[in-house]
C-alpha cells in the first residue's frame, strides 16, 4: 500500500511540474434524492434541492484533483415491504476529495479545448441527522413485532442523533468553455454510504430469533418458569446494506491562473 502511495505521489508532482498551474473555483446547484432501502420510491416526491461549491486544480489536461462540498434536502417518500414509509426533508452535507479524469483534453477557456466527457471518484465524509422514532416504525420494522424483546433491548426509546461517516463519491459529467475564463458544466454524483441510517431504516430486516437458553430472574430474584434467549440476526452486512444519495446538477465555473508563461512543450499534454 505504501508504495502504491508514493508510486502516485510520483506521477502528481511529476504531472503538476509540467502543466499549466490552474485552478478553478466553481459553484454547483441542483437536486439530490436517495436510494435505500425503501421498495418503492416516488421519485417525483423525493427530491430536494441541493448546492455547493469546489475547488479544482488542474495537474495537466486530462487529469485533475477536486475539493467539493455539497448541502442540501434529502428526503423521501414511497413504500416500505407494502407499508406507507417517507422521511426528511433532512440536511445532508457531503466533503469530498475525488479525482477528474478527463476523456478530451481540456483546458478551461482554451480555444483548442472547448468541452470534454470526464468521470471523477474519490473518498469523503457524509454528515446527517438520524431520527429514530419507534411510534412510526413499529408498522414496518419486522425486528420490533416482540413486545418483550423490544422493552428489553429498549428499541422502544426514541432517540437522535448526528450521523459522521465516510463514504465513496463517483460520477460523470461533460464540461464546456462560456470564455477565456468561465466554463460551464452539468454532472451526476452518486455518493455510497458506509451506513444505513439516511432514510431512518437502519437494517430494517433485522430480527430477533430463539437460540439456546439462558437464565433471567424477575422481580423477586426467582428464576422465571420460562427460560429463552433472544439474539440479534441481521439479513445484510454493511458492506451491503447501505444508503446511497444521488445529486444532479450544473456547476460554473471560473478559472484562476496560478503561473505565467508556460512552455508549449506541455501545455496540451
Amino acid at each position: 500500500m505504501k508504495k502504491l502511495l508514493i508510486v502516485v505521489s510520483l506521477i502528481i508532482v511529476i504531472n503538476g511540474a509540467k502543466a499549466q498551474q490552474a485552478v478553478d473555483v466553481g459553484i454547483w446547484a441542483g437536486a439530490g434524492t436517495s436510494f435505500c432501502d425503501m421498495t418503492r420510491q416516488n421519485m417525483g416526491r423525493s427530491l430536494g434541492i441541493s448546492y455547493g461549491a469546489f475547488l479544482r486544480y488542474n495537474f495537466n489536461p486530462r487529469v485533475a484533483a477536486r475539493l467539493q462540498l455539497i448541502n442540501g434536502s434529502i428526503k423521501g417518500e414511497g413504500e416500505f415491504d407494502s407499508h406507507d414509509w417517507s422521511f426528511g426533508p433532512k440536511n445532508v452535507t457531503s466533503l469530498s476529495l475525488m479525482a477528474e479524469i478527463n476523456f478530451l483534453r481540456y483546458w478551461l477557456g482554451r480555444e483548442e479545448t472547448p468541452f470534454t466527457t470526464y468521470l471523477m471518484g474519490g473518498i469523503g465524509l457524509g454528515m446527517y441527522p438520524y431520527d429514530y422514532v419507534y411510534s412510526d416504525l413499529r408498522p414496518v420494522a419486522d425486528y420490533l413485532s416482540d413486545p418483550d424483546v423490544v422493552s428489553r433491548m429498549r428499541f422502544n426509546e426514541n432517540y437522535s442523533e448526528t450521523v459522521v461517516g465516510l463514504q465513496i463519491p463517483f460520477g460523470f459529467g461533460v464540461k464546456l468553455n462560456l470564455g477565456k475564463k468561465v466554463g460551464i458544466g452539468i454532472e451526476l454524483l452518486i455518493n455510497r454510504y458506509f451506513s444505513d441510517k439516511i432514510d431512518n431504516l437502519d437494517n430494517p430486516r433485522k430480527n430477533y430469533i430463539i437460540e439456546g437458553k439462558d437464565t433471567f430472574f424477575d422481580m423477586n430474584g426467582l428464576v422465571a418458569p420460562i427460560i429463552i434467549d433472544r439474539s440479534l440476526t441481521t439479513y445484510n452486512d454493511k458492506w451491503h446494506n447501505n444508503d446511497y444519495t444521488a445529486y444532479l446538477g450544473l456547476h460554473l465555473t471560473y478559472k484562476i491562473n496560478l503561473k505565467r508563461g508556460v512552455c508549449p512543450v506541455y501545455e496540451y499534454e
